[in-house]
């Protein structure tokens, strides 16, 4: 955690912050849940905080880099994407099927993904390590590392 000025409330800033703090800025794009005592942030503390999310995700990314559930569904968009610029390059229309067809493969591949969530995660490496995990106290880093070694 972290205050740059005095005029900056407290602020986690890496993954020694609890996955509870993860957890809620991903279910909603929050990102006061940094602070250590939540307020309405002003643009100035947004800016802060925007900062601070870079650097843990960053951070999380060094450490734990990309599933390949993600890769997947990247490579996926690409692929649509270079569909759709030969459509507009050359205005073959008989690409369009295969536009809609990668597209829906696209929602199946994220459908699938999003089935498995925090708590989720949180049962399997309980059932797994046979130890209860505190959301509040249990860092990212932890969280992820249990995560890891569930595979």
């Amino acid at each position: 955690m972290k205050s740059k000025k005095r005029s900056v409330p407290e602020y986690y800033d890496s993954l020694d912050a609890p996955v509870s703090v993860w957890q809620k800025v991903h279910e909603t794009s929050d990102l006061s849940w940094l602070l250590l005592k939540r307020i309405k942030p002003n643009e100035k503390l947004r800016a802060f905080l925007q900062n601070a999310w870079d650097k843990i995700y960053n951070e999380y990314l060094a450490e734990f880099g990309l599933s390949e559930n993600f890769i997947s569904m990247k490579q996926k968009e690409i692929e649509i994407a270079e569909i759709e610029l030969q459509l507009i390059l050359s205005g073959d229309r008989t690409l369009i099927p295969f536009i809609k067809i990668e597209k829906e493969v696209l929602e199946k591949m994220k459908a699938g993904n999003s089935k498995i969530g925090f708590m989720e995660s949180k049962i399997a490496i309980e059932n797994r390590f046979k130890f209860q995990i505190n959301m509040r106290s249990t860092s990212i880093r932890e969280f992820y590392s249990y995560l890891k070694h569930l595979k």
